[in-house]
């Protein structure tokens, strides 16, 4: 599972570090991942073989063991494409997405009370055509995404994690989509976690050239530390 609490951390600032935070960390490591094309050269079937088994889930793990030439070059090819195909499909989203960002800001909401949060997500997973559960460990929410006919008993999944409460902080900034909750700001960031997370997934919703799955899994209470073993106790991984 990666947490997007780690590779977003200032998104919430500007909707231009939800972009870069995705092209940097998200975009080439997670397409390639799901890359048809990088499946068989895992797998044997394409033009090179590295000796994996079963493939390696990160683009590092792959490098430091791939043996072949054309695979590296057929991965740096894939990172290198990623990323232009991304920014291609986000200058055509940006006001959107900065949208969600400066609604989700404007009405936080303290752990395990993100009921507006979490029915906004929700939403906008259901139209990106996710298979969505709320209510996990109280307002959780999953979102899932299945892309191509992976064959075998190999199937590539991958957990990408961002929370979605705020902190009892009144919000000191100067900025058009300030808090409206008194009292109640995301001065964490995590509003810009879960935005990154669901641009991630409208991004990967929309290529047919992947195959594998995708848990999207919106946390709730992170400030208080009881959301993650909530979800858990609650059937996360079940």
């Amino acid at each position: 599972i990666w947490s997007f609490a780690l590779i977003a951390s200032a998104a919430s600032t500007s909707n231009r570090n939800v972009r870069r935070s995705l092209r940097n960390a998200f975009v080439g490591n997670v397409t390639t991942f799901f890359s048809k094309e990088m499946h068989l050269c895992l797998s044997g079937r394409g033009t090179a073989r590295a000796n994996l088994n079963p493939p390696k889930n990160t683009v590092d793990e792959i490098n430091t063991t791939c043996n072949s030439c054309l695979m590296q070059r057929s991965l740096d090819a894939t990172y290198s494409g990623a990323r232009t195909m991304f920014d291609t499909w986000f200058e055509s989203r940006e006001r959107e997405i900065a949208g969600w960002l400066h609604d989700l800001h404007r009405h936080p909401e303290l752990g395990f009370e993100e009921k507006r949060t979490a029915a906004f997500v929700a939403s906008k997973l259901r139209d990106i055509g996710l298979e969505v559960t709320t209510g996990i460990g109280g307002t959780g929410v999953v979102g899932v995404l299945r892309k191509g006919q992976t064959k075998g008993t190999h199937v590539r999944a991958i957990g990408l994690r961002a929370e979605l409460d705020a902190l009892p902080i009144r919000e000191q900034a100067a900025i058009t989509y300030r808090s409206e909750v008194d009292g109640v700001s995301h001065a964490c960031g995590h509003d810009g976690h879960a935005v990154t997370l669901l641009t991630a997934a409208a991004y990967l919703a929309r290529r047919d050239d992947l195959e594998g799955t995708a848990g999207f899994i919106f946390q709730p209470a992170e400030e208080l530390l009881d959301g993650a073993r909530a979800m858990l106790a609650d059937g996360l991984f079940e």
